[in-house]
């Protein structure tokens, strides 16, 4: 009975919506791109809190941490200790390590740079992950430092062209390796949002200071017992270690001595790469979330006026015994076809939406690495928010339009007479306007913080600077001294028209922030030591970058191996170490040694930021490349400033880095305008997205206004022409229709500025040279909000005020 019911209402349904497609169809695309935005942010959120590791049983996976006296967690632990944890487990069914760094690939003509990833020979039989092509990588391989690569997926489809590779020869860092096998399309690592294009045997764990490790609990194990071992086992680590450690300050020899082991949850793998995306994608769930919210009042309003203008048909029906429940459900039943018609076509939607965020948002290795599936949990979701937008606009007009006084209403309708307005449409409207208020704050917020954080300085001009990553091989060039070829290189490219000057250095003159030490300066205790950032730059850095030197000189050929160490530091170091003093001529100390000092200050250089644009400079300080330590020098950032568009040296610059070796690997070319523009980009991206949904909702938040407004005008038609014939002005109804719009606005607008400044705190992370509850912010988006809403309301207001007397009086 129940089901032959529904079947009839959702005919019912279908031909009320067949009678006015135009509406029907606007109310399903208004729905389904609230959730279809809903469910494309959603399914990164997914990805990036929520979906497991694509293995076997991932809820038994531990990643085995080392946390300091001091409480630093540290995810990648003494490879000592990686060791002595699969010597004999008694706990774990599974131990592997893992290490990840960028090789060489030999393409038989250039040299690419490709992330690969060291693994332990338990690495695939402790993740229970099966050969898609071959096979994957054992014990007896690390065993016996085989030569052998297994091959991510969209790696060999993009390289190889998806066609046969298992038992190709290819070259890493100048070794030959074979390829024994690719990984299946759905397994992109250990870490979401990283994927390793090669995965080679982790040769000696020992090589390594730090490797990152993950166990498989024996079933029946409890996290205290395995924690307990894997305890034991650093103990027995850091043991074995105190020897080792007796020139070291007694607060570090404290710190290492007094390690703890943790287990952490391991289904997700490490998860870093994405945790810096959560903030905006949570902040995007909101907004969007707003949106949707507004979409419902829009089409509740829409209903609430169709079911209003069947209010004789539903008398009716009442009148001859049906009952209010099955009215609602009947009334139910078209918003539910709404509501899943719209679920549908968001879904599909849901598809493009999230590829677009995915480009938006996304940097070019998460982007590899995420792989959108049509999953139970966006299934769910989109599920969710059909059952949720169907009681946010269905639910309320059904009740409305079947309550107790249809009767009184429905005699009204037959006599002619002004039905009241229901209160509920304004009510909605004040919602509607509330919501509006605080998606354009926080969007507001967003563009004004973008707007600052481009006015910021980097500390150099960024134009005009051609850049690029170059590695060698350590196997190629182990018998010559590598600086001997970057000298070589610097003068080829100082040669060619159109350069200005060249540069070598370890980051790039942007750079990424990441490299850090401990020094000591000179007078103060060497308990005090702090950490600094650095860079190892050879001569001529500081005139090529264009950094300002406020005092000393630069790095010169003279400062090499073997002469007096020297060292350049920023504003902020001098400021910090040096106050109110003189730094020229100081020292500071390096780590080790007991902090002797070695290093002498010849030059004070200007704070310059990197691509954290946000963070104000820090300590910094540069080393002459010509002086370099480590053979970490392999690795440097080629600095080309030129007299035009750096662009169109790109080509002339790699002819001389070819010239020089076919086989040098050449990455990363850019400029720094470019490095600029992409460390402004996830600010960029998210005010772009959040005024769009902003105008999205000033959009709808109009629409809904202009339909409230013109909805009563055209039941006020007989009572206006009254007014008019008593001698009203058109003014008057102008002024008055517009007074009520006016205070429909104000009232969401103090219900909605309350909210804004109590939310929008949840963006302060995200902000730059702005507060949260900024009031200019608050005053602009009020202002757009009025004049969207003076503008929505004049439409119908004038078209009452220029009514005729006579023909409104006779309207019915």
């Amino acid at each position: 009975m129940v089901l032959r019911d529904c079947v009839r209402d959702l005919r019912y349904s279908w031909r009320q919506f067949a009678a006015t497609p135009m509406v029907a169809c606007v109310a399903v695309i208004t729905l389904a791109i609230g959730i279809a935005a809903n469910a494309a942010i959603f399914s990164l959120l997914d990805t990036a809190l929520l979906q497991t590791l694509p293995v076997h049983d991932p809820g038994s996976l531990r990643t085995v941490e080392v946390v300091t006296r001091s409480g630093v967690e540290m995810s990648n632990i003494p490879s000592e200790f990686f060791n002595e944890l699969r010597k004999e487990p008694q706990s774990f069914s599974g131990v592997f390590g893992f290490f990840r760094e960028q090789l060489n690939f030999d393409t038989g003509g250039d040299i690419d740079r490709v992330l690969v990833q060291m693994v332990s020979g338990g690495y695939y039989s402790t993740l229970g992950v099966r050969r898609f092509l071959g096979r994957t990588i054992d014990e007896p391989d690390e065993r016996n430092r085989r030569r052998v690569a297994v091959l991510s997926y969209s790696f060999w489809a993009r390289r190889f062209g998806s066609g046969p590779a298992v038992g190709e020869t290819i070259n890493l860092s100048g070794v030959p390796t074979e390829v024994i096998g690719v990984t299946p399309p759905a397994f992109f690592g250990t870490d979401e949002g990283v994927s390793p294009d090669i995965t080679i045997p982790l040769d000696n764990p020992i090589q390594f200071a730090n490797v990152w490790a993950t166990v498989r609990l024996k079933p029946g194990v409890s996290d205290k017992q395995a924690q307990g071992e894997a305890e034991v086992a650093l103990q027995h680590v850091l043991e074995s270690m105190r020897p080792g450690l007796a020139n070291y300050r007694e607060s570090d020899r404290e710190d290492i001595l007094t390690q703890r082991a943790v287990l952490t949850r391991g289904d997700r793998g490490l998860g870093y790469a994405l945790d810096s995306y959560t903030a905006s994608l949570q902040t995007l769930m909101l907004l969007s979330g707003a949106v949707l919210l507004i979409a419902c009042v829009n089409i509740a309003n829409v209903l609430l006026a169709r079911f209003s203008a069947r209010t004789p048909e539903i008398g009716v029906r009442l009148t001859l015994g049906a009952s209010r429940g099955r009215l609602v459900r009947q009334l139910l039943t078209e918003s539910a076809l709404l509501s899943g018609l719209a679920a549908v076509a968001g879904i599909a939607l849901a598809f493009w939406m999230q590829r677009a965020l995915v480009v938006l948002l996304l940097d070019d290795e998460a982007r590899q690495a995420i792989h959108f599936t049509l999953n139970t949990h966006v299934l769910a979701f989109s599920a969710a928010a059909a059952i949720v937008t169907l009681l946010l606009f269905g639910l309320a007009p059904a009740l409305h339009a079947t309550n107790a006084d249809v009767l009184p209403l429905l005699k009204s309708e037959a006599s002619g007479t002004r039905v009241s307005r229901p209160a509920l449409a304004k009510g909605l409207i004040v919602l509607q306007v509330a919501a509006s208020v605080l998606l354009l704050t926080g969007a507001g917020l967003l563009v004004r913080s973008f707007i600052k954080l481009t006015a910021v300085h980097p500390g150099m001009p960024v134009e005009n600077m051609l850049v690029m990553r170059i590695g060698l091989s350590p196997r190629e060039y182990q018998q010559a001294y590598p600086l001997l070829v970057y000298q070589e290189l610097v003068e080829r490219v100082q040669r060619v028209p159109g350069v200005v000057s060249t540069a070598l250095g370890w980051d790039f003159a942007f750079g990424s922030g990441g490299h850090f030490r401990s020094v000591w300066v000179e007078g103060q205790p060497p308990e005090k030591g702090q950490m600094a950032g650095f860079n190892v730059v050879g001569p001529g850095f500081f005139s090529t970058a264009r950094i300002l030197l406020v005092q000393g000189r630069e790095f010169s050929p003279r400062d090499a191996a073997g002469a007096p160490k020297v060292v350049i530091i920023n504003e902020a170091f001098a400021k910090q170490y040096f106050p109110s003093q003189n730094p020229i001529g100081r020292h500071l100390g390096a780590e080790g040694e007991k902090s002797t000092f070695k290093y002498e200050v010849i030059g004070v250089a200007a704070d310059t930021r990197n691509i954290f644009l946000k963070n104000a400079a820090g300590p910094f300080f540069y080393l002459p490349l010509l002086q370099d330590e480590w053979a970490t020098s392999l690795n440097v950032v080629l600095h080309v400033r030129t007299r035009g568009n750096p662009k169109l040296m790109t080509d002339r610059v790699r002819a001389e880095v070819r010239a020089l070796n076919p086989h040098f690997p050449v990455r990363d070319v850019t400029t720094l305008a470019e490095r600029l523009s992409l460390a402004q980009r996830p600010d960029r991206m998210m005010a772009i997205l959040a005024s769009f949904f902003g105008s999205l909702a000033l959009v709808l938040t109009a629409i809904g206004i202009y339909g409230v407004i013109a909805y009563g005008v055209g039941r006020r038609t007989r009572e206006i022409g009254v007014r008019l014939a008593l001698g009203a002005t058109p003014a008057n109804v102008l002024g008055m229709i517009v007074g009520e719009t006016l205070t429909l606005v104000a009232a969401g607008a103090i219900v909605g500025l309350p909210l804004a400044f109590v939310c929008t705190r949840v963006l302060k992370s995200m902000l730059f040279g702005v507060e949260p509850q900024d009031p200019i912010t608050a005053l602009a988006s009020l202002g757009v909000l009025l004049t969207a809403g003076l503008a929505a309301g004049y439409l119908p207001a004038r078209r009452a005020a220029l009514l005729e007397p006579v023909s409104a009086l006779r309207a019915e």
